[in-house]
């Protein structure tokens, strides 16, 4: 650019040439290579929903820290991952890599009595546990025989006694050492949704909505199958759908609460603890085809518990937390993070019940292990065993810490079972054979 400046007197040309500005580099954003480490992890969109899934070792570029400190956004190559908007995935099935590309597999476990298996399987051998903050190295990422869930195979630093230093967890259990500060927060909290309560054949409030059907209209009976159903199965087809008169938040649905206070659940379970976390019914999001498998489960049980309980078992089934609308991790709960894994209590004599059913007899002598008891008065061990069998039989993974029950075993289910329905053919087919004969809400003011 050129000045021309004129003074007064002799005339006087002074020609000021100034050199364009020279352009200023932006830094790169900063991002971080991680790898996929889950056997098919979820990729997010902003609300939550799930967008498609990603193989184990797939790579991709991480761009951000979710506010939730839960997941990261990531930009995903993968073919059947095409969205215009911002992707998200939950930090603990991802591995940093390393300059050299390798996996950067310093973690700590994030909960007490881990349980250090032979194999990667919940059904094999537990060598010992693993204390919580413990640290450890994962040495293979994508371990040779898992069928099912995140496994991982680690090494252990300093190896308890009777430990040995390398064997198998699950990798929900352990937690990065690298929280990606590096990165910048984006993405905003999901807004926590209003409960849907419901009392008898009206809404709680009194005010439902003439473009709204309320939940009794929802669980009757239309056809060969009922709305509740219908809404769920399109959901399983098409996680976008969005449900008529239920609460939809990351990809789960509510499940429907038949009572002011959140007692009553479908098919006249009973639903522990409505209100913890608060609000009422916070606990209470499930993945679709999960609602939909325990439905099935809730209604048959429902409809059978004539012939299924003896005399004097209360054969109400009593479930508590499944996952929560917009917090991965709650109550202290590793599992209960998209959905799929129910808390329920064993069938008990004469009306539900909290207390802890098994402990551990006295040491024997010879070192032995000190063997599990579960016993009590109000314990119906012979109706718990036929619910842990449909639960099976529909699909369900159930861990329950009594002996006699055929389950897997995990610390902290002594007084409660833990069941997840994933998707196999069993869950499936028991949502495709659902077809409800009763009302999904009873009448009731609990």
């Amino acid at each position: 650019m050129k000045t021309f400046l004129f003074l007064s007197g002799p005339l006087v040309l002074a020609v000021l040439v100034v050199a364009p500005a020279r352009s200023q580099e932006i830094p790169a954003a900063p991002s971080r290579e991680v790898r996929a480490i889950g056997r098919s992890v979820n990729i997010l969109d902003e609300e939550g929903d799930v967008v498609c899934s990603v193989r184990r070792g797939t790579s991709m570029k991480a761009v951000g820290r979710h506010v939730n400190e839960e997941d990261l956004q990531v930009q995903v190559s993968a073919r059947n991952c095409k969205t215009s908007g911002p992707t998200f995935i939950d930090r603990t099935y991802v591995r940093p890599l390393n300059a050299d590309g390798s996996v950067n597999g310093n973690a700590v476990v994030d909960t007490e009595g881990l349980n250090f298996r032979s194999r990667p399987s919940a059904n094999s051998r537990a060598h010992c546990t693993l204390h919580e903050n413990q640290k450890v190295q994962v040495i293979d990422e994508n371990p040779p025989g898992v069928r099912q869930g995140a496994w991982v195979k680690i090494r252990l630093s300093e190896p308890a006694s009777g430990c040995p230093d390398e064997g198998f967890v699950n990798t929900s259990y352990l937690t990065s050492t690298d929280t990606y500060q590096d990165l910048p927060l984006t993405g905003s909290q999901i807004p926590l949704p209003p409960p849907r309560l419901e009392s008898g054949l009206g809404c709680a409030t009194g005010e439902c909505g003439k473009e709204n059907k309320n939940i009794d209209q929802l669980g009757e009976v239309v056809g060969p199958q009922n709305l509740f159903v219908d809404e769920l199965q399109k959901l399983i087809k098409k996680p976008s759908h969005r449900p008529r008169n239920l609460n939809k938040a990351r990809g789960m649905v509510q499940l429907p609460l038949c009572s002011k206070k959140g007692f009553i659940g479908p098919f006249n379970s009973f639903h522990y603890d409505p209100a913890s976390p608060g609000p009422v019914g916070a606990d209470a999001y499930a993945n679709p085809l999960t609602a939909c498998a325990f439905s099935s489960v809730l209604h048959d049980w429902d409809k059978q518990k004539a012939q299924l309980c003896p005399a004097g078992s209360d054969c109400q089934i009593a479930w508590g937390d499944i996952s929560h609308p917009n917090k991965k991790r709650f109550n202290g709960h590793k599992s209960h993070t998209r959905g799929q894994c129910i808390d329920i209590r064993p069938i008990m004599k004469g009306g539900f019940s909290n207390e802890p059913l098994c402990h551990r007899d006295v040491y024997r002598g010879g070192g032995k292990r000190r063997r599990l008891v579960c016993s009590g008065a109000k314990y119906d061990r012979a109706t718990t065993q036929k619910f842990v069998a449909m639960l099976k039989e529909r699909g369900g993974e159930v861990i329950f810490n009594d002996p006699s029950i055929k389950a897997s075993r995990a610390g902290g289910h002594d007084n409660h079972i833990h069941v997840c329905f994933n998707n196999n053919a069993n869950s499936r087919k028991a949502c495709d054979n659902f077809k409800p004969t009763t009302p999904l809400c009873p009448v009731s003011n609990l």
